[in-house]
């Protein structure tokens, strides 16, 4: 996207990170090897592989810092750091307002990615945010996924 047609840029987190306590991680790690016992028990070895594998991956994803991330909305489309993202392949927006920030949920259309979480710098103002993207897409609310939820629990 060509610099002169920025309307906003910021850079923030990928995502809110959280610290996580040992008891967290000792938590995690009883439960994997209660479940991974009690699977080999029923003769199960790729089900016990596979929580094994399965935890190994959760905690390492749960250690490790977000990178930061540059979004940039312009007058064709919006840019996270290097992927493009056109008006006319997105269906819609919505902002989530949140204590600890907000969030724009972009409908993009695609099946393996239908949402685009893109979180607000708190230097950025929102109705801006708002106010241009409803000249190019339509504003429907967008609820957060089941997935989305236990995530947010479990903090994620």
């Amino acid at each position: 996207m060509p610099t002169h047609n920025i309307a906003m840029q910021w850079s923030a987190p990928e995502y809110e990170y959280r610290k996580k306590t040992p008891d967290w991680f000792w938590a995690v790690g009883i439960i994997a090897v209660v479940v991974t016992i009690i699977s080999l028990l029923y003769n199960n070895i790729l089900f016990a592989i596979f929580i094994l594998l399965g935890a190994f991956t959760l905690m390492m994803y749960a250690a490790k810092q977000p990178k930061i991330f540059s979004f940039t909305i312009g007058e064709h489309g919006i840019q996270i750091n290097d992927e493009n993202y056109p008006f006319l392949s997105l269906k819609s927006f919505w902002i989530h307002r949140y204590e600890t920030g907000d969030i724009l949920i972009v409908e993009s259309g695609k099946m393996l990615l239908p949402y685009l979480r893109i979180p607000i710098s708190h230097d950025v103002p929102t109705e801006h945010i708002r106010e241009f993207l409803l000249e190019n897409l339509p504003e429907r609310a967008h609820r957060e996924s089941f997935s989305e939820t236990v995530m947010e629990y479990f903090g994620f």
